[in-house]
């Protein structure tokens, strides 16, 4: 269902949440946005490439970091102190705002418990984000540390620059409040467990330039025990045929107790669930409406006793 919109920036956006309109919306607000403000276009395109943020936010000791909250903007005058140690596509710098002499003194605790608080001294920059930056002359009005003098900008940042301790410190807290995620068994939550090493990196694009008779010699090569799984499953809904009865049968048996809820730690909307719910919502439906439910609810019955009886 679309629904008509009011014209806003020369654009109609009248398929708003259709996969199609979105994309037509967004390829004219970056051709609207190259047009009228062409600096922060090149600049946008500038920061894609992670190279670029990594070589800016070194080589600028003063600069400003741009972000949005809640469709909010913010910007902060600031400088690097470091990376994280587990994420190398993650930076941590300073807010100059607040002078680093407030902060020197504090144990362990007080610092993390500072750290916490707004004004943040610390942000994170990810490299690998396409964040908004720009030099510290460029800064917006609303740019907190605007304020100070830019001789006193630089001030703090020598004094942040000279206490490496204290910048090491200021990490160490900063990571010690990160909530840490234990493992998951779902092949979908473990796509922070670890980065793709090169050769498996080659090995995908020759999975996907390959004839599908090609693809499960390909699977079998990758290191990556997630990538082994994930193009098992591929073969497995698209060409079964081209596997053989053991793996069939192991990805037939997982695909039932997913959809059946079995296991721990569930996150999705099972076949027990949804059957469920279509009490309620046909309950409240009409016409062509409660037609399509009817026969959508017989579908999901239908795969419902699929999944029981591979199980069985």
């Amino acid at each position: 269902m679309y629904f008509q919109s009011e014209t806003a920036n020369g654009f109609a956006h009248d398929r708003a949440h259709d996969a199609v309109g979105d994309v037509e919306a967004t390829i004219f607000l970056c051709r609207l946005l190259q047009e009228k403000a062409p600096q922060i276009w090149s600049s946008f395109m500038r920061f894609s490439k992670k190279a670029s943020v990594v070589d800016f936010i070194n080589d600028e000791r003063i600069f400003c970091l741009s972000e949005y909250y809640y469709g909010k903007p913010y910007s902060y005058i600031v400088t690097t102190i470091g990376n994280n140690r587990q994420n190398p596509a993650e930076w941590y710098v300073y807010d100059l705002s607040i002078a680093p002499e407030s902060l020197l003194s504090l144990s362990e605790s007080q610092l993390a418990e500072r750290l916490t608080q707004s004004p943040k001294p610390l942000r994170r920059v990810k490299s690998n984000a396409a964040p908004m930056l720009f030099s510290a002359e460029e800064a917006p009005d609303i740019c907190k540390g605007r304020e100070h003098s830019m001789e006193e900008l630089e001030r703090r940042a020598t004094v942040l620059q000279e206490n490496q301790d204290f910048c090491k410190r200021l990490i160490s807290a900063m990571e010690s409040k990160m909530e840490e995620y234990p493992p998951s068994i779902h092949i979908e939550s473990q796509i922070y467990d670890g980065f793709i090493e090169k050769p498996d990196e080659k090995l995908m694009d020759a999975f996907h330039d390959a004839e599908w008779s090609e693809r499960y010699s390909i699977v079998e090569k990758f290191k990556d025990s997630r990538l082994r799984r994930i193009g098992r499953q591929l073969i497995y809904l698209e060409r079964p045929e081209l596997l053989d009865t053991a793996i069939c049968l192991e990805c037939e048996l997982d695909t039932a107790r997913r959809l059946l809820g079995h296991g721990d730690d569930i996150q999705w909307l099972t076949l027990p669930q949804a059957l469920s719910e279509y009490e309620g919502i046909l309950a409240d439906s009409s016409g062509m409406q409660l037609e399509r439910l009817r026969g959508h609810k017989i579908y999901l019955q239908k795969r419902h006793q699929h999944a029981l009886s591979k199980l069985a």
